[in-house]
């Protein structure tokens, strides 16, 4: 799969789309994505299944030229040359199984790829997900869903933990995710801590439109230093017509963290099985 080629999980998305036809029960789309960043207090109901692909564009400002000294490089006004800075984007692909195990339990697989603008694409790895509710939706004041998730990168393993918190008032609904992740850079040699919190605030027009508003915070520690904090903000709207739903929000960073990506991007479409 390269720049301009059409990625293969859509092809499969489509043909899959073409084959469940649009008599799913109500029930059995309890999983739709509402939100982009972050999840909702929901699993996959017992014996359905669904595919995901996930496509995700970041865009970082680029540092201006620097001498081997790491000062910048001033022209003969004593200024910064502009002709380093810029703007580099990267597009992350990825494509999920997941599957209910239960009502309150359910496990979902993914692959990765990820290219940057007039590079080829490159495998990243997988996940292998698992999300469990202590009680069913409604049930409880606040829903509840703890999520763990192993990442096997090409060279760096991950664990990403999630407490997943929601209350919905009729159609309107607020959800939290607290967020940590441990990642083995060099096959577990030099380790990097990140916490990246979510919150949204969404309506849903019925069950087939929804409109929030997504926040997201991120920092991380590694070889002894704290990096910047990077602070998100932006719309994600979601359409779902029979068993094929898609799910778009846009992000900016009104921090200007160098560290993160300035943009972001995330388009999700899924298909019910």
């Amino acid at each position: 799969m390269r720049n301009g080629g059409v990625p293969v999980p859509i092809v499969v998305l489509g043909v899959a789309a073409a084959l469940a036809g649009v008599g799913l029960p109500r029930e059995g789309r309890c999983d739709k994505r509402n939100t982009v960043w972050g999840y909702e207090a929901k699993t996959m109901p017992k014996g359905r299944a669904e595919i995901e692909y996930y496509l995700t564009g970041e865009t970082k400002r680029l540092a201006p030229l620097t001498n081997p000294d790491g000062s910048l490089r001033v022209d003969a006004d004593g200024k910064p040359l502009r002709s380093g800075w810029g703007w580099s984007t990267k597009y992350k692909h990825q494509a999920e199984v997941e599957v209910g195990v239960t009502d309150r339990f359910d496990l979902a697989f993914y692959t990765m790829f990820s290219h940057t603008e007039g590079a080829p694409s490159a495998w990243d790895g997988y996940k292998v997900r698992a999300r469990g509710m202590p009680a069913l939706r409604g049930e409880w004041p606040i829903d509840v869903v703890f999520y763990l998730e192993w990442i096997q990168g090409v060279n760096y393993f991950a664990f990403e933990e999630k407490v997943i918190l929601q209350r919905n008032f009729g159609d309107l609904f607020l959800a939290f995710n607290a967020v940590s992740k441990q990642k083995g850079e060099d096959w577990g040699k030099e380790w990097v801590y990140e916490l990246a919190p979510t919150l949204a605030l969404g309506y849903e027009f019925g069950h087939y439109a929804a409109l929030a508003l997504e926040t997201l915070y991120k920092v991380e520690y590694g070889r002894g230093e704290w990096s910047d904090s990077g602070f998100w903000v932006g719309p994600t709207v979601s359409v779902m017509t029979g068993p094929v739903w898609l799910a778009v929000g846009g992000m900016y960073q009104p921090t200007h963290s160098p560290d993160f990506a300035r943009f972001q991007v995330r388009a999700i479409l899924g298909v019910f099985l």
